[in-house]
């Protein structure tokens, strides 16, 4: 008797998929002006996998995405305001490690935030096979930033392993080396002037640090109003004194006047 099952041929498929987030805070003294408040972002790092394993094969992919949001400091930005946000994801056998964009808000450039964040892109692709390949990455000029933002840009990619065939002398555009793999790249890790805060109650220093300041505000704002009102009355009170002046002064010259016009012949009044 035949077995039905040696006819069936069962192509059986297993999918997970994971996702994880995680929030901190970091403090952002500004390098060139140390006296002043630092700035406070909130970093939020979200990460997806998923492996679907088969009979003969298995797909591996994974993607990461980091956002960095400003929350209160000595600047013009708005709280929530979207200071940066990097990306990268795997698929297969490569990685890729910029989501197109990679800038900070033109306010915080220089202060190590893309260091920050791109270090975070780089650590989680350096958990993959060594051998995967890295993605190219296209550097294009921006007309709208100055050389030395270009500058900062290329010594980013550079400090973390990647290096370019550039089109021209400036280095204003270029491409990344076809042949980077994962295990050229550089966790580099360097930024003085950034703490980390894992621990959220850093969120009652900065709420206390606001209400500080939303009181000072207040007490400017009622100053001002107080001088505005100091400043009418003493002007009022100078006005009054002019006209206290001038009234003596107008009756003697109207009194001069009708004594010469008496003289003279021009007034008969008296």
């Amino acid at each position: 008797m035949t077995n039905i099952m040696d006819f069936v041929d069962i192509k059986l498929e297993i999918s997970t998929r994971a996702k994880s987030s995680d929030i901190e805070i970091i403090s952002v003294q500004n390098p060139f002006i140390p006296s002043c408040p630092p700035h406070y972002l909130l970093i939020e790092t979200k990460t997806t996998e998923s492996k679907t394993t088969g009979a003969k094969h298995q797909i591996h992919d994974s993607k990461i995405t980091v956002r960095a949001t400003y929350i209160s400091g000595d600047g013009a930005l708005t709280p929530g305001t979207l200071v940066c946000e990097m990306g990268g994801d795997m698929y297969g056998t490569k990685v890729k490690l910029t989501n197109g964009w990679v800038i900070v808000d033109a306010s915080l450039r220089g202060m190590h935030i893309g260091t920050y964040i791109f270090y975070k892109i780089v650590h989680w692709a350096k958990q993959f096979d060594p051998e995967h390949k890295v993605a190219q990455i296209l550097l294009i000029p921006d007309a709208r930033s100055k050389s030395n933002n270009e500058i900062r840009r290329n010594t980013l990619y550079e400090n973390f392993g990647i290096r370019f065939d550039w089109y021209d002398q400036n280095k204003s555009s270029g491409i990344s080396y076809p042949w980077l793999t994962a295990k050229d790249l550089i966790p580099y890790r360097n930024w003085p002037n950034i703490t980390t805060h894992q621990n959220l109650t850093i969120l009652d220093d900065i709420f206390q640090e606001l209400a500080l300041l939303k009181q000072n505000n207040r007490q400017l704002k009622a100053s001002k109003r107080y001088y505005r009102l100091e400043y009418k009355t003493i002007r009022s009170r100078l006005l009054t004194i002019a006209k206290l002046i001038n009234l003596p002064l107008m009756t003697l010259a109207i009194g001069a006047g009708l004594i010469i016009g008496k003289l003279l012949g021009w007034y008969q009044g008296f």
